[in-house]
């Protein structure tokens, strides 16, 4: 007796479903242009020029707070930390075991002269793009990148992407930017962005501005906490730098 057609369409629709969800338990971190020593690379190798021309497609703002000492070996979460699209609207993320404040704005961790070293906050202001290369061939699927930008780069993003509205009338996503890393003397280095010339065609636009929800997803994903991390800061206060 052959098998009602229904059977077939099930199943080859349960191969999709669990497609899908393989993709989604799946997910990697993604990859990451590090910034690490004033050298830009992606995937563990350097790009020529310490340069990428690249499509922002999200930006959001996220503070951060260490209250222990720097290690370069320690990947764990900061003690506090939060993100968004509005830096005026900043307030810890529900992960934080013991957040310092309700909001960020008037937090006394964001004081200058309360960080370990130097004069600044001990929470530091980034500034997180997601974005994709040029070169990239089919923007339908492309691989998207994310970016952290220092404390003392966050304004050369503002600058730029209020000057490309300003003089162009479009936003990040639709213009083609060249972003380097440039050696500065009392920074270290400076992340800096300069305008090369708007996308063009009307399909390429409608595959980014699709593509602008996925981006500041990755972009928004929070700092996890084992239980072990959440017990150890829980009830304590913590202390100026």
């Amino acid at each position: 007796m052959t098998k009602p057609k229904k059977e077939v369409a099930d199943w080859r629709a349960g191969l999709v479903a669990a497609a899908k969800k393989t993709v989604e338990t799946e997910k990697t971190g993604g990859t990451y242009i590090s910034l690490k020593g004033g050298r830009m690379s992606m995937n563990d190798e350097l790009l020529a020029g310490d340069k990428l021309d690249a499509i922002v497609l999200a930006t959001i703002h996220e503070r951060t707070l260490y209250e222990r000492p720097y290690d370069p070996d320690d990947d764990g979460p900061p003690d506090c930390f939060a993100q968004g699209v509005n830096l005026q609207d900043l307030s810890p993320h529900s992960n934080v075991p013991s957040p310092v404040s309700s909001m960020c704005k008037g937090c006394p961790k964001a004081e200058f002269g309360t960080a370990r070293q130097g004069k600044g906050p001990a929470c530091k202001t980034h500034r997180k793009l997601a974005l994709i290369s040029v070169a990239t061939e089919d923007f339908s699927a492309p691989e998207i990148a994310t970016m952290r930008i220092p404390p003392t780069s966050v304004k050369n993003f503002s600058r730029y992407a209020a000057k490309v509205a300003g003089s162009t009338g479009l936003p990040p996503w639709a213009v083609e930017t060249e972003v380097s890393v440039k050696p500065d003397s009392r920074t270290q280095f400076q992340v800096n962005f300069d305008s090369i010339k708007p996308v063009v065609g009307d399909e390429k636009l409608s595959q980014l501005f699709s593509l602008i929800e996925e981006a500041e997803n990755m972009l928004m994903r929070p700092y996890e906490y084992d239980n072990e991390k959440k017990d150890s800061l829980e009830g304590t206060e913590g202390y100026a730098g």
